[in-house]
């Protein structure tokens, strides 16, 4: 999970966006960075960002015996 979380904050960084995945998301692409680059890094963050989430559903499921 760590690593997951800290590769997704890496690509928050280079797209200039605040670290965590629970800030908004998408804040535009970055002045001189190529579209294809963005549109591959916005891609790989939302992937890992829907990897991180599930992660923590099952996390909660697991303390709490219940489905969210």
């Amino acid at each position: 999970k760590d690593r997951v979380t800290q590769r997704t904050n890496r690509i928050r960084y280079k797209l200039g966006w605040p670290a965590g995945i629970f800030n908004r998301d998408h804040w535009g692409k970055p002045k001189g960075m190529h579209w294809h680059t963005y549109e591959r890094l916005r891609q790989e963050h939302d992937v890992l960002k829907d990897k991180i989430l599930i992660g923590l559903a099952a996390d909660l499921k697991r303390l709490t015996g219940r489905d969210l």
